[in-house]
């Protein structure tokens, strides 16, 4: 029904579903993951997924044909998988050259397009947003509103974990209003890690040794001098799922598989506690992103 619903919907505007988005729309586990952002109201997910069907085509996200991403200028790198197979990213502001965020972005979603993989059981995704160079020159209005608009309303059902490292004094008192916006399931999703000792007992209980040693040493290295040595992005095919990329680490399928081989990732309580529910309201009948990415906490924060 919600294929069917958002077909008519292109009708209705005198078009059809882009060839280049016929599997998208076809694959099922896509079609349930919009449903599920919608609360399994069919009207709502066909309306969703008629927004990211043109939104995909508008910006070339074609699956395999999707155009290759510039690890060269922006900082967002897959490090292997957790233990319960997903994948895991790690940003970092100051290592950034690109300037536009709306490239940014791209970049950052043709990342999710070559290395998120439903057939291999890799659907999920934790992202390491690294806070070390951080500074007032990296807070961009745009930056938030592209991303509570991609995320929101093209990437339901994906985001399991986001783990903050060593955020800025500013950021924690931002945070402060941000968290009172979320419902609780939400919060439990973030987790701030200040100390290197939060962060090795974390990076220990959820990633590979290769990979929570690599984050570690790349949080303590000055975002002026690049990576960690060793560190090859020109590796990032290659490793995308088995780990960092290092040279001389190319981990067999059998090692990954071990990485892997224990599927009992559960998101710990957050740093902060949680806030308390938010009053209960109807899901808009536009496609509007979830409270998990809204931002009227910045006009909170201004008053």
């Amino acid at each position: 029904r919600v294929r069917h619903c958002t077909s008519m919907l292109f009708r209705k505007e005198g078009g059809t579903v882009p060839e280049s988005q016929l599997g998208f729309l076809a694959d099922d586990r896509n079609v349930g993951r919009y449903l599920v952002a919608r609360k399994g109201v069919v009207d709502k997910a066909a309306a969703m997924l008629l927004t990211t069907i043109k939104w995909r085509d508008a910006n070339e996200m074609y699956g395999t044909g999707t155009p290759e991403p510039d690890y060269r200028n922006n900082c967002f790198v897959p490090v292997g998988l957790d233990h319960a197979r997903s994948i895991v990213f790690y940003s970092n502001h100051a290592r950034t050259l690109e300037l536009d965020a709306e490239k940014t972005f791209l970049h950052t979603f043709r990342v999710f397009e070559s290395c998120i993989s439903d057939d291999d059981d890799i659907s999920r995704v934790v992202w390491i947003m690294d806070f070390n160079g951080f500074g007032f020159k990296h807070c961009s209005t745009r930056q938030v509103s592209i991303a509570c608009d991609w995320f929101g309303n093209h990437f339901p059902e994906r985001l399991g974990q986001i783990v903050l490292l060593s955020p800025p004094k500013i950021f924690q008192t931002m945070w402060g209003f941000v968290v009172r916006t979320m419902d609780a399931d939400s919060a439990r999703k973030i987790q701030i890690l200040q100390t290197d000792e939060e962060m090795r007992t974390y990076f220990a209980d959820h990633f590979s040794p290769e990979t929570g040693q690599w984050l570690l040493a790349t949080s303590k290295t000055d975002p002026a001098n690049g990576y960690p040595t060793g560190t090859d992005l020109s590796l990032i095919p290659r490793t995308k799922w088995k780990g960092p990329p290092v040279v001389g680490l190319s981990a067999a399928d059998g090692e990954c598989a071990a990485v892997t081989r224990n599927p009992s990732f559960a998101a710990g309580p957050p740093v902060l506690s949680p806030p308390p529910l938010p009053p209960a309201a109807e899901e808009p009948d536009e496609c509007t992103p979830s409270t998990f990415f809204d931002i009227s906490w910045l006009n909170k924060a201004k008053e």
